[in-house]
């Protein structure tokens, strides 16, 4: 496999799993060994949660997941770049959970305050918007979230 495929696929899999070694492929596809990572198994339980309470409704298997799942990859555990502090605030917050949602604000606020980083402002009014929704206030909810559709997304590093 090229250097270049095998590139574009490991980009193409943002960071969930990790490409090991091609199995083998023919003319239309390649079969490759993937290893999972912990991005990837955080994103699973933050999705495996919100489908248990939605569909299922059972709060307490959603929380459970989302508790283990954090115990085993917590979010200092990630670049800081990857921490998916909306992910976890959301789930907590559709839980019924807002103080587990809302105590995901200041490690958010601290992971930005790196040197040489631009201001966020496309992440920042929807983890608000989720906390409000968690402690049930809607007007304010309804006021963050479309202010994440009027910036764009964040650059990672300033152009000065």
């Amino acid at each position: 496999m090229s250097d270049r495929l095998r590139n574009r696929l490991q980009a193409a899999l943002s960071g969930s799993y990790r490409l090991d070694r091609e199995l083998g492929g023919g003319a239309m596809s390649r079969v490759f060994v993937a290893h999972e990572t912990a991005r990837g198994t955080l994103q699973w339980a933050i999705d495996d949660s919100i489908i248990a309470l939605w569909f299922r409704n059972d709060r307490a298997t959603a929380a459970r997941i989302m508790d283990e799942a954090l115990r085993r990859h917590p979010l200092e555990s990630f670049a800081w770049a990857d921490r998916p502090y909306t992910g976890v605030a959301m789930a907590y917050a559709l839980l019924g959970q807002p103080d587990r949602a809302r105590a995901v604000q200041p490690a958010f606020k601290k992971s930005r305050e790196k040197p040489g980083l631009a201001e966020d402002l496309w992440e920042r009014p929807i983890l608000n918007g989720f906390v409000a929704v968690g402690e049930k206030r809607h007007p304010v909810a309804v006021e963050e979230v479309p202010r994440s559709s009027r910036s764009p997304p964040r650059d990672v590093e300033r152009k000065n």
